[in-house]
C-alpha cells in the first residue's frame, strides 16, 4: 500500500438507529466525492469497510465510480465504543461531537474501551495484509480520527475538509513515508 485514503460515511438518516442508511442526498455526496478520489488512485484499489449497512453502501458506491470489484469488510470502529454511548449523547446535548468525546476520553481502560492508539495499532495490522497499491477504508468519525491524529507512517496529500473532525462522506489522502 502506497497511498491510504480515509473516508467518513456518506450521510444517513437522522435517528440513531444502528443500522440506518445513507439519505438520497448522501448517496449523491459520496458519488461526486469518489469521483474526487480518482485524482488520487493509483493501481489496483481495495476499499474496505468497518461492518455497518451505511459504511456498505458509501463503499460500495465508491467501488462503482472507481471500478474496483475489491471490497473488504473488517472491524474498523472502535472496540466497545457502547461503552461510553451514555456519555456521547450527555456530550451531545451540549455539541460535543462523539469523536471529541472519544478523543478526549483521557482512561480508556477505566471505560473499557479500545485507546486510539490502540486502534491505530490495529489498523495498521489490518492494513499491513492488503496488497493493492491503493487503500481505501470507509469507517466513522471516532475511528478515522483516532487513526489519523496517531498515525506518523504517512504525510497527509490532501484533505477535504477545515478543522479537526470529519463531516459525511469527507475524506483524507495520506501517502506512506519512504
Amino acid at each position: 500500500m502506497k497511498t491510504l485514503i480515509l473516508v467518513r460515511h456518506g450521510e444517513t438518516e437522522v435517528d440513531k438507529v444502528r443500522d440506518r442508511v445513507l439519505t438520497n442526498s448522501g448517496k449523491e455526496h459520496v458519488n461526486e466525492v469518489a469521483v474526487m478520489m480518482k485524482n488520487y488512485c493509483k493501481g489496483k484499489i481495495v476499499v474496505c469497510y468497518s461492518k455497518t449497512f451505511r459504511a456498505k453502501q458509501t463503499a460500495e458506491i465508491i467501488g462503482k465510480v472507481l471500478d474496483s470489484k475489491r471490497l473488504y469488510e473488517n472491524e474498523f470502529r472502535i472496540k466497545n465504543a457502547d461503552n461510553i454511548r451514555d456519555l456521547i449523547k450527555r456530550n451531545e446535548i451540549n455539541n460535543i461531537r462523539p469523536a471529541q468525546t472519544y478523543l478526549e476520553l483521557g482512561n480508556c481502560a477505566k471505560w473499557k474501551i479500545e485507546s486510539p492508539k490502540d486502534l491505530y495499532s490495529r489498523w495498521l495490522n489490518i492494513l499491513n495484509t492488503l496488497i493493492e497499491e491503493t487503500v481505501i477504508v470507509v469507517s466513522h468519525e471516532g475511528s478515522l480520527e483516532a487513526f489519523i491524529y496517531n498515525q506518523r507512517s504517512f504525510e497527509l496529500v490532501y484533505k477535504s475538509f477545515s478543522g479537526r473532525y470529519f463531516g459525511y462522506s469527507d475524506f483524507v489522502v495520506l501517502k506512506l513515508k519512504k
